[in-house]
């Protein structure tokens, strides 16, 4: 199955502007949407997640007074991580309120296609050694629950199988005492060989758990 191109969100005020930065993305082989409406791009937001935004001021000043379109967009916990270029005029206070609010870059305009397309090529390169990064992390995670369940696994059947090794020891030890007493008082040889018999079946039990205990450690 073949991976999509990256999808970039253009929004521009107006078409034009944001056809010329197409072709910007059109040469870094990326997909590209424009929307020139506030409310659109908003509503187009809510349900698809864009792997850059580029913003520009023209189109960001249209929102009502009292409301931040950076500030919006990065409330949006799916947006809070994509990368976003603002477009803005050479003015400091304005450059310093939108890089606080939550934007990546503040390309200052007018200014050439290939420096807007060197703030994406960088931007979406850092995304994705991030999202490697992430992959990498989740899977190590979930490696070392799998270990750790092995491993405890491992413990609760050793613990089961020496907890077994307690029955047939007592066994073995009582038959070979009462074996005793009764070769002391010059008991029946025949019921000596049958409590003996006894005992040797209780030892054969206890070697194949402990043979059991050896396999449990070799697990992986």
């Amino acid at each position: 199955m073949a991976v999509a191109a990256p999808h970039i969100l253009i929004a521009t005020a107006n078409e034009a502007r944001g056809e010329g930065l197409r072709g910007v993305t059109a040469e870094l082989n990326l997909r590209s949407e424009i929307f020139t409406d506030i409310e659109k791009l908003l509503y187009h937001t809510q349900g698809n997640v864009p792997d850059a935004i580029v913003l520009e001021h023209a189109l960001a000043q249209r929102a009502p007074a009292n409301l931040d379109l950076v500030v919006l967009l990065r409330q949006r916990k799916q947006l809070t991580e994509v990368p976003l270029v603002y477009l803005g005029p050479a003015d400091s206070a304005l450059q310093s309120s939108v890089v606080t609010n939550g934007a990546d870059a503040y390309v200052v305009l007018p200014t050439q296609p290939r420096v807007v397309k060197a703030h994406l090529q960088r931007m979406l390169a850092r995304s994705r050694n991030e999202r490697a990064v992430r992959e990498t992390l989740e899977q190590m995670r979930r490696f070392e629950q799998a270990y750790q369940e092995s491993e405890r696994m491992k413990d609760d059947l050793i613990h089961m199988l020496v907890h077994d090794l307690k029955s047939p020891i007592s066994s073995v030890m009582g038959l070979l005492d009462h074996s005793l007493s009764m070769l002391r008082g010059d008991g029946g040889g025949s019921d000596v060989e049958d409590l003996l018999s006894l005992a040797r079946s209780e030892s054969q039990h206890l070697l194949n758990l402990a043979a059991n205990i050896l396999d449990v450690r070799r697990m992986k």
